[in-house]
């Protein structure tokens, strides 16, 4: 019996790179796994369930989430075009390098930080530039 092979192979750069990976250390807060280090306040849990009883879950949501945006943007003194939502950081910076990054592109990273500011470059082909932070973990102007 012959080994199946995959139809379609990776790209090569990405193919050797190493997954993204956030350890769960025994500790009371979680930062790098983005947990809250409080339970939800009081109610919360409740007022979440009923709201979800409204929810028609047989239809996607408004696609470029417009109320939202409005009141983002109502809060902020800014118009609804220049607000962007997205399912997290994680959405957003993909998005960023999808549209402005790639080969011959650039992104540059100030470490200590989160993983995914130069996973993410890589994987859409863009090359990362690392810089460092200082002792108090800003980033200085000679640096930069």
């Amino acid at each position: 019996m012959s080994q199946e092979r995959p139809l379609i192979s990776p790209r090569a750069e990405v193919a050797s790179m190493e997954g993204y990976f956030s350890p769960q250390l025994d500790v009371s807060v979680r930062l790098n796994t983005n947990e809250a280090p409080e339970p939800p306040p009081p109610g919360f849990v409740a007022a979440l369930l009923g709201e979800i009883n409204e929810v028609a879950l047989n239809r996607y949501p408004d696609r470029v989430a417009t109320d939202l945006r409005r009141a983002i943007g109502k809060l902020h003194g800014v118009a609804l075009e220049r607000v962007y939502a997205a399912n997290g950081s994680n959405e957003v910076i993909q998005s960023v390098l999808l549209t402005y990054g790639g080969p011959g592109r650039m992104a540059v990273v100030f470490e200590p930080t989160y993983a995914l500011h130069s996973h993410i470059p890589r994987i859409t082909g863009t090359t990362v530039l690392a810089g460092k932070r200082d002792k108090d973990y800003l980033v200085t102007v000679e640096e930069v």
